[in-house]
């Protein structure tokens, strides 16, 4: 990984920088996005893809929060040959139920506002660049549904 610029560790300094708004599809970096909340707040009616950057083993992690419930879905997803390992909870608001789902090798995840998560804002999911080509995945997020379904693909 190269340096961090001048502009980037001023960055990294400022408080007021630490939330970055997620208003359109971008490619993340690891050197302005890692380590920032990473407030997802597109159009609800837009669907949405967030690239991670290729994992190299930095550690970097990458913490998204919903910020505006899009039912047309957020998708996060791997670069490259990269995958997700790890888990997520979904839990439902109507009704006294809660999963979780696990990312096997997975290179997307899909929140789509329903039964996949993202219904609240403060939803969240955290990917961890652990290894060359690996990420690591928790989070919580919520449901409109009774039960939900994995937000994750392969």
């Amino acid at each position: 990984m190269p340096p961090l610029s001048r502009r980037e560790i001023l960055k990294q300094a400022d408080p007021t920088a630490r939330v970055v708004v997620l208003d359109g599809a971008v490619t993340l970096t690891h050197g302005f996005h890692a380590g920032r909340i990473l407030l997802m707040s597109v159009d609800p009616a837009a669907a949405t893809t967030f690239t991670l950057p290729e994992a190299a083993g930095t550690g970097n992690t990458f913490h998204f929060k919903v910020g505006i419930l899009n039912t047309s879905n957020y998708v996060i997803a791997t670069a490259g040959s990269d995958l997700m390992d790890g888990s997520l909870t979904n839990i439902s608001t109507t009704a006294d139920n809660e999963e979780g789902f696990q990312a096997a090798n997975a290179v997307t995840i899909t929140l789509n506002g329903d039964a996949q998560g993202g219904f609240r804002p403060g939803d969240w999911v955290e990917l961890t660049d652990i290894l060359i080509n690996q990420w690591t995945v928790r989070g919580q997020t919520t449901t409109n549904s009774a039960s939900g379904t994995t937000p994750f693909a392969t």
